[in-house]
């Protein structure tokens, strides 16, 4: 049994060789086959490769993001270290003192804005 079906796919073989239209017909058939794949095969390569270009593309950008995010942390807190150091009582007083020449109040002035403080408060 196993001969005849080999010795019939030898003959099937052999017309193709002897019938150009088959043999074209057929190569033909398996050409389209093989430019499909190859066609089929790129495209998919091409979507991986814009895939993983994309992911790259934004994990570097996640990185600049985060080092611009520890920078401003670290300025936001220099500058608060320096809005605390600015608003020192002592470095107020020296301010208006020597560079504004401004002068401590006098007792008498202390004692008339409490008055004008308590009567705002006593008269809504």
């Amino acid at each position: 049994m196993k001969i005849l079906l080999r010795k019939s796919q030898i003959l099937k073989t052999q017309l193709l060789w002897h019938d150009p239209a088959l043999l074209l017909r057929g190569t033909l058939r398996s050409f389209r086959t093989m430019v499909l794949l190859a066609i089929l095969l790129t495209f998919g390569c091409l979507v991986y490769l814009w895939q993983w270009m994309n992911f790259l593309q934004k994990s570097y950008e996640v990185q600049r993001l985060e080092k611009d995010h520890q920078q401003m942390i670290v300025r936001l807190e220099m500058l608060r270290v320096e809005a605390d150091y600015l608003s020192r009582p002592q470095r107020l007083e020296t301010v208006a003192l020597n560079q504004m020449q401004m002068r401590l109040p006098n007792p008498a002035q202390l004692y008339q804005s409490e008055i004008l403080f308590s009567d705002e408060v006593s008269h809504p």
